[in-house]
């Protein structure tokens, strides 16, 4: 039993001591890692023999291995003229053969020894880094993670980086465009070919791990959120994917993950030139019982990528996608606009309940300053309020004095004198929330006025409604008027009923969530954004299908109808009705509506 103890902690050390090299920004995460480590020896620790088996063997120390640093600011990313194996070169030479030993000594180092090994290390890499600063392309005080120079384990004897044969991670989701750009202007000067400032850091890892710390034939294999497959902001990556190669795509529905809250998919990628042969799979839940056999079963060659959206499908349901981009029209080159709701910036302020407009209309001085006063308090929606074909109004109203109104009509009066005696019993209700409306971003050229927006009228014509985030669509016609705040959207323009018809449709849900969705949202669903939408392609109104056109919008009309009588009505039949006059407009074959309804 001593040996084989004594020979699976030494296998196990001897990996984690030469092979296992790891970094993160968080050093909660470095710590909980380093422990993780340091367990999985103590699994198979042993007593010597030099000690009569009165004491374990010695556990290294590891953390050399596993540190703390933010991994993209490595300065390797400016030098354009060679790759990194060669940036090194003359930097790390001179200090190699006492900086590397001392990393050796430093893994079986105890006590006052390890603390001396340690100051050592530390004071020859600043000494190394102010003598060097300004050819790497670093400030003094440089943070960031110089990859052979805190790992020279991994650098050959002439000081050149060796790279990793794997590398694997889970990086971060964060939007670069988050804090004002902060962290897309943090990055840009490292030139990374697959920055987009509308994007996500996790895009950049993927560029790092592939171009500069993996091996030629070393591979990568990442956990990320998966919308750089379709969204826009994923083009880049995309374009960089195809100039090495990609070996296995996974994509992971919602529910794979208990607690992950974005859709994720897990890529496998090689530093060797594209080979075309990209196996695919989309995983749902019930798969992660046995995730092989549902990826052998499920997996299908993912062949032509380009920089355009990726999907996972077989080749019966890529050539329905560029069927419908053939037939159809992308939805921004229709005669409609979309825009977002209502952004109050202090909803507590500017949205109200029914009594209080009552109250508010109640204290109005003269019927002139109750009509002005009821003029500009509107019935509100907010997202939640919006569903299939009808509506559950809670009651809101918002109040629009939009930016601008009050120097347009005050005349030679003072702002607050014009507009305390224009709307006394309102601003009396305003009042209240001064110091808040003062302090938001949202607002006008005064505290009372709703930020500047062209299309207020808007929301005064017939128009498609719909909340941005739904796990099914919940595309609503209103010619009521109805304004709708910030998590909904709202468009207008020729054709808007046709195109609720078209938004609610089975075949369109499935082109949208599919295709152009831009990724998922886990259990929350999906994001009906206007960037996603525009590029939806729906069939154009012809001669030939004006006449399905109409059965689609009659069709609108008796849901409509039947909601609003009773929101609990069933309108299945009807909604099936116009999936079918869909299938038409689109031109599709019965094993293309196969695919479609689940059926292939």
């Amino acid at each position: 039993m001593q040996a084989f103890q004594k020979l699976i902690f030494n296998a196990k050390r001897e990996i984690i001591e030469n092979n296992l090299f790891g970094v993160d920004i968080n050093p909660k995460s470095v710590e909980i890692t380093r422990l993780r480590l340091w367990i999985e020896l103590l699994k198979n620790a042993y007593y010597t023999e030099e000690s009569s088996f009165q004491e374990m063997e010695t556990l290294p120390n590891i953390d050399i291995n596993i540190k703390v640093g933010d991994s993209l600011l490595s300065p390797t990313n400016q030098e354009q003229e060679t790759d990194n194996t060669v940036f090194y070169d003359n930097l790390i030479k001179p200090l190699l053969q006492n900086y590397r030993s001392l990393f050796k000594e430093y893994l079986k180092a105890t006590g006052e020894e390890k603390r001396t090994i340690k100051n050592k290390i530390e004071q020859m890499r600043k000494a190394f880094l102010q003598q060097n600063y300004t050819t790497l392309r670093v400030t003094q005080n440089y943070d960031g993670f110089l990859w052979a120079l805190d790992f020279p384990q991994i650098i050959d004897d002439n000081g050149k980086f060796i790279g990793f044969d794997i590398v694997i991670g889970n990086p971060p989701y964060i939007q670069l465009q988050k804090n004002s750009g902060l962290l897309s202007k943090k990055y840009k000067k490292f030139n990374y070919e697959v920055l987009d400032s509308m994007g996500d850091i996790y895009t950049l890892f993927y560029e790092k791990g592939i171009k500069e710390l993996l091996k030629p034939g070393g591979h990568l294999c990442f956990i990320t959120s998966n919308k750089w497959m379709r969204a826009g902001y994923g083009e880049k990556l995309r374009e960089f994917f195809i100039k090495y190669n990609p070996k296995f795509l996974i994509d992971l529905g919602p529910g794979v993950f208990d607690d992950a809250t974005v859709d994720t998919n897990i890529l496998l990628i090689q530093k060797k030139d594209y080979q075309n042969k990209l196996i695919g799979a989309t995983l749902q839940k019930e798969d992660k019982k046995n995730i092989l056999d549902a990826i052998d079963k499920k997996g299908v060659l993912l062949e032509k990528l380009t920089k355009n959206a990726w999907f996972i499908g077989s080749s019966a349901e890529q050539k329905l996608k560029e069927k419908i981009e053939r037939l159809g029209k992308p939805l921004k080159d229709w005669d409609v606009e979309i825009y977002y709701g209502i952004k109050t910036g202090l909803n507590e302020a500017f949205i109200i309940t029914t009594e209080k407009r009552e109250e508010i209309l109640a204290n109005c001085q003269s019927e002139a300053e109750r009509q002005r006063t009821e003029a500009i308090i509107k019935p509100i929606l907010r997202g939640r309020d919006i569903k299939r074909y009808h509506y559950e109004w809670a009651g809101l109203w918002v109040i629009v004095i939009p930016a601008g109104w009050t120097n347009k009509n005050k005349g030679n009066k003072s702002a607050e004198s014009f507009i305390e005696k224009t709307f006394p019993a309102l601003m009396k209700h305003l009042n209240s929330f001064e110091a808040k409306a003062k302090r938001r971003d949202d607002q006008g050229d005064y505290w009372w006025e709703l930020r500047h927006c062209a299309y207020y009228p808007e929301f005064e014509k017939e128009k498609v409604v719909w909340a941005e985030i739904v796990r099914q669509p919940q595309f609503y016609f209103d010619n009521e008027k109805f304004y709708v705040e910030a998590t909904s959207f709202l468009m207008t323009g020729d054709n808007v009923k046709y195109i609720c018809g078209l938004l609610n449709s089975l075949p369109v849900t499935y082109f949208f969530k599919n295709w152009y969705a831009g990724g998922g949202l886990g259990e929350e669903g999906y994001r009906y954004k206007k960037v996603f939408l525009e590029n939806l392609p729906l069939p154009p109104i012809t001669p030939d299908n004006e006449l399905l056109v109409k059965r689609i919008e009659d069709l609108v009309d008796k849901i409509l109808a039947a909601k609003k009588e009773n929101p609990q009505a069933d309108t299945t039949q009807l909604e099936q009705d116009i999936d079918q006059l869909v299938y038409k407009l689109y031109d599709l074959t019965p094993e293309e509506i196969r695919i479609i309804e689940g059926g292939e």
